[in-house]
Order: C-alpha cells, then sequence, then structure tokens
C-alpha cells in the first residue's frame, strides 16, 4: 500500500471519528435535556459554525500525527513532492466531493420548500459537509487504487 493510499485511509478514518465525536459531544452537552431546538436557528447555526474549524483544526493535527509516525515506523522514504498523478487524484476527488456538496447542499435548502422545520435544512446541511469530506477521502483511496 503506497503512502498516498495510506494517508487517504487515515484522513477518511479521522473525518468519520471527528463527525461521531462532534456529535455526540453536541447531542450530550447542548441538546440532552432541551426542549424545542426546532426552530432555535442561532443553536443550529451555531453548531454548523464551530464544526468547521474543529474539523480543520482536527484533521491538521492528524494529519501531523500521521506523518510523523510514518517517518519513525516505515522505512519508506515519504515523498518530497506531489507529481502530476497526485495532483490530478486529488483534483478528481475534489471534484467528487464538490458534485455531492452541492446537489445535497440543494437537497438541504430544498427542505424548507418541502415544508420541512429549520432543524431539518440545518441537519441536512452538516450531514452534506460530512458527506462530502468523506466522498474526497473515498475518491482518493478509489482513484489510488485504480491507479487513476
Amino acid at each position: 500500500m503506497s503512502f498516498q493510499e495510506r494517508k487517504s485511509i487515515v484522513s477518511l478514518i479521522s473525518s468519520i471519528l471527528i463527525i461521531i465525536i462532534y456529535s455526540a459531544y453536541v447531542y450530550f452537552t447542548d441538546i440532552s435535556g432541551k426542549i424545542n431546538l426546532a426552530d432555535d436557528l442561532y443553536f443550529w447555526a451555531k453548531i454548523i459554525l464551530i464544526f468547521f474549524p474543529v474539523m480543520i483544526v482536527a484533521k491538521i493535527l492528524i494529519h501531523i500525527a500521521f506523518y510523523i509516525v510514518s517517518h519513525f515506523t516505515s522505512d519508506e522514504k515519504l515523498p518530497d513532492f506531489e507529481d502530476e498523478l497526485d495532483k490530478l487524484i486529488e483534483m478528481k476527488a475534489a471534484r467528487n466531493s464538490h458534485y455531492f456538496f452541492m446537489l445535497s447542499f440543494i437537497f438541504s435548502i430544498s427542505t424548507i420548500v418541502m415544508g420541512f422545520t429549520p432543524m431539518a435544512m440545518f441537519l441536512c446541511f452538516a450531514l452534506t459537509i460530512s458527506g462530502a469530506c468523506i466522498i474526497n477521502d473515498i475518491s482518493q483511496i478509489y482513484l489510488y487504487k485504480r491507479g487513476f
């Protein structure tokens, strides 16, 4: 398994774990015991706005730890640069995640039109963000396995 595949797998696992841990934290600290959060737009906007920096900082720290552990545990030399294939795979994976994000974003906005509560829109939007990260990682793993 190449370094890029291992990096993508670590990114996928970390994305899933961050989403699960953050969701559990939000549920147990903010949602449990409160009533009528269905119309509390401030609460749902705050949850999503805090999720962005939490996800970014956690992924940066996990990638730093991955590089350190890979350096000390593997005899394989870490790549010093990205070649054209790496950049192409990264762009295709980003394209796939952007397509997913845009379709899911349109769906999450349309929940309001269909008569659902704003809570449903924010939950769909949170799932959209999470799903786009996961689609990006899965696409990279698939494209590295396939060879392009």
